[in-house]
Formats: structure tokens, C-alpha cells, sequence
């Protein structure tokens, strides 16, 4: 006679005990290295640019009505690549990750690169949907894509992948998993470019997402294996989506949008030891509605950062300038505004900065409906677009010039 209570007790003992290998192989996967880390030294490129440049285009065809959303872009020898994902609508199954390349006048050649089935096929995990890819050269010359999938449903199942591309974008390697989590590998997801470290490392702002949110800070080896992992902000339930630049082979700032329960501002943190440790997070004095911002460095030894100047709404994408403080901004102006449209319907989202050439900014961001507008009833009536705004240093001079 079969003893059903006995096998069952075996059952459970095997199923734990494949439970705790697991956890323990992924935790060997993640071990700390004793590798010391610190910031590439940046060198300021001469910027050999005398045109007040400031240009508005849009990625994707014109008439899109699918949901799209948080773009980036990389410099390419022939121009640019931006990179987005879309469906239809946030998080559905039928969700890609799409890209187009800009040959300095004109986007072309929209095409997929990955959806939920091909990276079902490529990691052999069910893929739900996909998410904020960011497109990044990494100092061997490839072209590194990091994305969100989500696992189930919503955000907080989320884990990054990566592919990497050895011909500029038109074609890429299957997907590998960063192991960021023992827990079941979530919740981390992208939204910003990472910052070169030393001997081939690179490090990745990403966010936590699973119960809290709060910034995390990823040490990245050349081969895609996550050998750290720092939360910022000295932690605490602070903020998420950080965006980094750096000063110094040590110094570094991050700003990241606030909670919305937290002081309505941009929340900042810093480091003095490579993003081993960060400090306890602030707010600066430029207002956030919970909206994602974005930095880049500026005439070598400032900041350039994109926001929504709003603490309710987000309605418009403002430029500002500060020393690396942070705590004391200058405007440089507003670069796109929903309200000088006399519109109601739209919003503008996620914005995404990066110097392409020296002296030269590509900023791209999502132009989509607002919540009300965002259903079916309206599905024909309301376009989205990616936008795409090339801005000169020149331009953000003779603008910062005016306010003086």
C-alpha cells in the first residue's frame, strides 16, 4: 500500500532542498569581488562647435497610436540609435523593444530588436512584457542594450536582461540575465545610462521596485555579471530611477524622482568612495510632480539636467544647470511645453540626455495622452509619439545669457 503522507514529506524535502541550492548558486553567481573600484577619469572632449542648434523631430512614423515609451539614444559612426519599447498598451504581452537611427537630418528604418516571445525563447523563462531599454557603448566597442522584463504581472516582477550588439545596432546576441536579486532574481528594473568604471567595469543605476522603491547601484564586469550592488541614498524608501554623473574618479551625484509621498523636488545623493557607499538622500530646490529626470555633465565641470519644472504635472521638459553641489540651478528653458500648445490631452515623460558630440545634446522623451485620454474610448483620436530635441552648447549659453 502506497503511503501517500511519507511520499509527500519526501516530495517537500527535495523541493526544499532544490530551493536552497538554487538561492545558493544565484548567491555564488552575485558574490562581492575584492576588485577595487573607481570613476573613469572623464576627459572633456573640445567641443568644435560654433551653431546655436535647437531642433524638435519625432522618432517613430507620425499617427502612431500604440502606447510608447522610455526612450534612449547612443551614438553611432553614421549618427544616432534610439531605442523604446511599445504595445498596446503599458505591460501587455504584445510589447517590443523597437528601435530607428538618425542620420543627423532624418529618422529611419523603424525595426524590433526583441519581444516577449523571442526572449522567452532566448533565457528559457516566461516573459510577460517588456520595458525601459537603455542603449549604451561600452568601452569595447559593442553596443549594450539593458531592459526590464516583467515575469508575471506588473513592474515588481521585473528583472534586467542584457544583449549586446558587435555592428552597431544591426544586429544583437541573444539575452543573458543580470543576476541582481537571490530573491527569484526581481525587482530591479533600468531607466538610465550606466557610468564607466575602471578595468572594464561598468556601473548601472537601477531601481527596486517589489513592496518599496529605492535606487540601487550596479557593478557590472565586462562579461554582463553583477559582482556588486549598493543601494543609495544611504537607505530608505527615498526615491527611484537615479541618474548619475560623475566628477572625479571618486565623486559622483545622483539625482532620482521622489516618491510621492516624499517633498515635492528632485531628490539628490552623493559619493566620495565610487558609489560604494552614498549619502542620505535630499532634495534640491527644482520641483518634481514623481516624474523620471535625467543628467549628464557640462562643460566639464557642471550639470545638465532635464525635468518636469512642475510639482503637480507633467506637462513640460525644462533644462537646468548647476555646479556639482547641486543645490543651486540656473534655467536654461523650457524645451518642450504642453500648455504653449493649448493642449489638455498629453503629457511628457521620461526624459533621456546625452551628449552624442562634444558640444552637442540628443534629448528624446515620451509625448503620450493623459490618464483620462489613455483609454479606449479615445484610442483613435489621440497620437503618442517618441520626440527627439537636438540642443547645441551654444544654445544653452545664449539662453543662460539671457537670465544672467
Amino acid at each position: 500500500m502506497i503511503n501517500w503522507r511519507e511520499n509527500n514529506t519526501w516530495i517537500a524535502t527535495i523541493l526544499v532542498a532544490l530551493s536552497i541550492t538554487m538561492i545558493i548558486l544565484i548567491l555564488i553567481k552575485m558574490a562581492p569581488t575584492s576588485q577595487t573600484w573607481s570613476f573613469a577619469q572623464h576627459v572633456q572632449a573640445q567641443d568644435d562647435s560654433t551653431r546655436t542648434i535647437f531642433e524638435t523631430l519625432d522618432v517613430n512614423p507620425k499617427g502612431e497610436k500604440r502606447f510608447m515609451h522610455a526612450a534612449s539614444v547612443v551614438k553611432i559612426p553614421e549618427g544616432i540609435i534610439a531605442v523604446w519599447y511599445s504595445g498596446t498598451y503599458e505591460g501587455s504581452r504584445d510589447a517590443e523593444i523597437a528601435s530607428s537611427r538618425f542620420d543627423g537630418k532624418n529618422w529611419h528604418g523603424m525595426s524590433p530588436i526583441a519581444n516577449s516571445d523571442s526572449l522567452e525563447d532566448e533565457i528559457g523563462l516566461h516573459v510577460k512584457s517588456v520595458a525601459n531599454p537603455v542603449v549604451f557603448r561600452h568601452e569595447n566597442g559593442e553596443l549594450w542594450l539593458v531592459f526590464a522584463v516583467s515575469r508575471l504581472s506588473g513592474w515588481a516582477t521585473c528583472e534586467i536582461l542584457l544583449k549586446r550588439s558587435r555592428d552597431d545596432g544591426k544586429t544583437w546576441s541573444p539575452a543573458t540575465r543580470l543576476y541582481a536579486s537571490a530573491f527569484a532574481n526581481i525587482s530591479h528594473l533600468t531607466k538610465s545610462p550606466p557610468v564607466q568604471m575602471n578595468a572594464g567595469l561598468i556601473g548601472l543605476p537601477v531601481y527596486h521596485e517589489f513592496l518599496a522603491k529605492y535606487p540601487v547601484f550596479l557593478i557590472i564586469d565586462s562579461s554582463g555579471r553583477v559582482v556588486d550592488k549598493r543601494r543609495m541614498g544611504e537607505g530608505g524608501y527615498v526615491g527611484f530611477q537615479p541618474t548619475i554623473v560623475t566628477k572625479n574618479e571618486k565623486s559622483a551625484v545622483a539625482f532620482f524622482r521622489r516618491l510621492r509621498d516624499n517633498t515635492a523636488s528632485v531628490m539628490m545623493t552623493k559619493t566620495e568612495d565610487a558609489g560604494q557607499t552614498w549619502s542620505s538622500a535630499v532634495p534640491t530646490n527644482l520641483p518634481n510632480p514623481g516624474g523620471a529626470v535625467s543628467a549628464v555633465r557640462f562643460e566639464n565641470d557642471q550639470i545638465l539636467l532635464a525635468f518636469n519644472d512642475d510639482p503637480e504635472f507633467e506637462n513640460n521638459i525644462t533644462l537646468a544647470v548647476s555646479d556639482f553641489e547641486g543645490l543651486s540651478w540656473r534655467r536654461v528653458g523650457i524645451v518642450a511645453d504642453e500648455a504653449s500648445e493649448k493642449s489638455e490631452k498629453y503629457k511628457l515623460t521620461y526624459p533621456f540626455l546625452l551628449e552624442t558630440q562634444p558640444g552637442l545634446f540628443d534629448l528624446v522623451f515620451t509625448k503620450s495622452p493623459k490618464r483620462r485620454f489613455n483609454s479606449p474610448k479615445f484610442k483613435d483620436q489621440v497620437e503618442r509619439a517618441i520626440r527627439h530635441v537636438r540642443i547645441s552648447n551654444e544654445w544653452i549659453n545664449s539662453q543662460l545669457n539671457k537670465v544672467q
